[in-house]
């Protein structure tokens, strides 16, 4: 992931849980808001990383019993998510 982003997760470190238990584990990515050309260059910085990886930057969150890997998620982050865009439309004002 570029150097500017942020990822914590809460709790910080590990969750107990026991058998039939439930937890919840937040994760929380802070990516700074960039201008245009920042932005750019952002997605550019993705694709390369995708490229030298072979696959999408990702964020594993993994369980473990006595050490041994039981299960988790990967949050994957790609390059090419684009946000939805919203116009919004003004009276054009002469005077």
């Amino acid at each position: 992931m570029p150097e500017e982003w942020e990822v914590t997760t809460v709790p910080s470190d590990t969750l107990e849980v026991g058998p039939y238990e439930e937890g919840t584990v937040l994760v929380i990515v802070k990516i700074p808001c960039p201008t245009s050309i920042q932005a750019k260059n952002d997605s550019q910085e993705i694709l390369r990383l995708q490229a030298e990886a072979g696959s999408v930057p990702t964020i594993d969150v993994e369980g473990y019993i006595d050490g041994e890997l039981v299960g988790g998620i990967e949050i994957q982050l790609p390059a090419d998510y684009t946000a939805p865009y919203y116009f919004l439309n003004l009276p054009v004002i002469r005077r």
